[in-house]
């Protein structure tokens, strides 16, 4: 049985990033907030609009479509001309931004985001809002001073996976030692001509982030080397030890 709610979400992580790029690119001069709300009306579009017995046969063809109608409509209304709707015919062939000259999702955004005709301010929130590993190595370089970050083969299959179910617009959270901006706990303080390492990615979707693990640092709960457990005991009157 077809689930609109189920189909829409997943379209959701799949086509989210891939629409504000079209957006950003198609109209120079929208700022990447306005190009979110267009995106979220589309999705709300669809969830109102779809039925079982009305859903569209191209559904990702429809999304941009529509999110790309909404964007027109935005910047025509003041000048009054006649607005597109939901419903009009969808024509494959006409829409161009499409998947066939480029597959790779963060190369997408990344030739969208280099266009000469975007603001290097507009250039810049694109690549550290959408692209995960700039984000972590903006992070390091500029938090920590780090001159750059290597990214293990799990953390990088990971970002594949992130972008792939489209959470690749969360922030970051880094996962680091306190005893060093790099990480590394034996280099204290503030150590120079240095790189970090990110092992791993969590996703903790619940809270809006993704928590990036370097270094050899534990999340809590951390356990010492040598758990309180092993010395406690009970004597012969029943006395609990090692009880703290």
């Amino acid at each position: 049985m077809y689930n609109v709610q189920q189909t829409v979400d997943q379209l959701y992580k799949k086509q989210y990033g891939k629409m504000i790029a079209m957006l950003l690119y198609c109209f120079r001069d929208m700022d990447i907030e306005t190009a979110e709300d267009i995106v979220q009306d589309t999705f709300s579009s669809a969830l109102t609009s779809w039925t079982a017995d009305n859903a569209p046969f191209n559904a990702d063809g429809w999304l941009f479509k529509v999110c790309r109608n909404k964007a027109l409509n935005k910047i025509k209304t003041a000048r009054r001309i006649h607005p597109l709707t939901e419903r009009e015919d969808f024509n494959e062939e006409e829409f161009v931004f499409t998947e066939s000259s480029v597959n790779d999702h963060q190369l997408k955004l990344l030739f969208a985001c280099a266009h000469p005709d975007l603001s290097p301010k507009v250039q810049v929130v694109i690549t550290l809002k959408y692209v995960i590993s700039l984000k972590v190595e903006a992070i390091a370089k500029t938090v920590y001073g780090a001159k750059g970050v290597d990214f293990a083969p799990k953390a990088l299959k990971q970002i594949q996976q992130f972008e792939a179910n489209g959470w690749d617009h969360l922030p970051i959270c880094m996962a680091k030692t306190q005893y060093s901006l790099s990480d590394d706990q034996t280099k204290l303080g503030r150590p120079t001509d240095f790189k970090i390492t990110v092992r791993e990615f969590r996703p903790s979707l619940g809270a809006g982030f993704l928590v990036a693990l370097t270094g050899s640092i534990m999340t809590m709960p951390g356990l010492p080397k040598k758990p309180a457990a092993l010395n406690m005991d009970i004597d012969e009157n029943g006395h609990a030890l090692g009880i703290f």
